[in-house]
This record gives C-alpha cells, structure tokens and sequence, in this order.
C-alpha cells in the first residue's frame, strides 16, 4: 500500500478474496440464523413447560428513562429470563418482539401478552394447550380426527399431549385449540 498523507490506497480485491468474503459472510449468516432457530425452539419450549398446567409465565423487563430495555438489569438479574437466554437476539424491544413472533410461529398454542408503561414491559404468556382443553390434531395439512379431542396428559417437557383412548402422544406443534 502507498501511503499519501492520511489516505491509503489499497490495490483492488482479487476474485479469490472477494469468493472467499463471500463464502465467510453465508457461514455467518447461516450460524446466526440456526441460532436464532435454536433460541427460538428452546424459549418456546421452557415457555410451553412452565405453562403447561395452566399456570402463566410473567416476566416484568425494567425500562430505560429513553423507553428501550435496561440491558444492565440482565447482568445483575441471577434468575432465567426469557431475553437473557436468547443469545441471537439483541436485548431490545425490536428483539424481543423477534423472539416473540418465532416463538409464535413455531408454538401456536401459546399466547403473548405484553403491556408497557412509564418504567418496564410486562410480558405474560398463556399456554391454550392444557389438561382437559380440546384440540384437533393436523399432520401434513390435513385434520387427522372428525372430532376434536380431550387433553388428558401432557409430557413432562410439554413436547407431547396424550388423549382418551391412546398411549401415544401428539406433538403439541401439531395441534390447534378448539375455540
């Protein structure tokens, strides 16, 4: 490289390297993307766990005076929040509204709450799938019973329901909540 005061000029970028940039920037897309899928799978399971026998899971995030997420608050924070435990996700409110909304896509029996005011966001999450709750079990696009069906169990996970008359259980990503 020449050096012209305080400008440097370098030479042009090789096709290897702009391959090889390339090839580097896919890897890192590819790892943050299977992060957040991570992130999403196991914050939606804890979720689905802790509210499987209709208790709510309430999660109260403190607020900076500018609004946004007191990031220093997670630091000192030695009990497991939803946001501190997703590592792929930006502790803002832009990233907890991403987290929400694949945790959303991938568990549908699980209902967001979130209020805001002056000083924190209350974020309160209900599970619809529960013990005595009806649901109708769709596989592949199609509904695999006429009738829905009465929850008689749920794993310990909350991974699985079981219903009259079956040992098996249903993955709970596959049923919808009647009503």
């Amino acid at each position: 490289m020449e050096n012209f005061g305080e400008i440097q000029i370098r030479p042009p970028v090789t096709e290897k390297e702009k391959v090889d940039h390339e090839k580097r920037e896919k890897r890192v897309e590819k790892r943050q993307e299977a992060d957040y899928a991570g992130d999403v799978e196991s914050a939606g399971a804890f979720l689905s766990q802790i509210t499987r026998e209709g208790n709510e899971y309430t999660e109260t995030i403190p607020l900076k005076s500018d609004g946004e997420i007191d990031n220093s608050v997670f630091m000192d924070n030695a009990g497991r929040t939803l946001l501190e435990s997703a590592r792929s996700v930006a502790i803002t409110h832009d990233g907890l509204k991403k987290l929400i909304d694949g945790i959303k896509d991938k568990f549908k029996n699980l209902n967001f709450s979130l209020e805001q005011n002056e000083r924190s966001l209350t974020l309160t999450v209900e599970n619809k799938l529960k013990k005595n709750a009806f649901a109708h079990w769709i596989s592949g696009g199609a509904q695999q019973w006429t009738e829905p069906k009465r929850i008689v169990h749920l794993s310990e996970d909350g991974q699985f329901a079981f219903f009259d008359g079956s040992m098996t259980g249903i993955p709970v990503a596959q049923l919808e909540i009647e009503g």
